[in-house]
């Protein structure tokens, strides 16, 4: 097989990809998980994590990974490195409550 390559079990002609971009976002499509965008925390999604893990920002302290799957099944569209990233932007001052 040469000048070909085996993408996604698919044989293709060489330089069917043009960059890494376009290897990695036909990567994400083909996994089936769901392509998350980048939005702004809305006021009732900032409600819902200080309710759950407040105690936890006005210690200083991560929530549980426990703690962070259940604050992810109350705010559908938001991943958990979000919802961690989020906390960890309260705890270290980047995002005022």
């Amino acid at each position: 097989m040469a000048g070909q390559a085996v993408v996604d079990g698919h044989v293709a002609a060489r330089g069917a990809y043009k960059t890494t971009k376009d290897v990695a976002n036909r990567n994400k499509q083909a996994s089936g998980k769901q392509l998350l965008r980048r939005r702004r925390w809305t006021d009732d999604e900032r409600e819902k994590l200080l309710r759950v893990v407040g105690g936890h920002i006005t210690k200083k302290t991560m929530p549980s990974g426990r703690e962070i799957i259940a604050l992810a099944r109350i705010l559908p569209g938001r991943s958990v490195a979000q919802i961690r990233a989020q906390v960890n932007n309260y705890i270290t001052g980047k995002v005022r409550l």
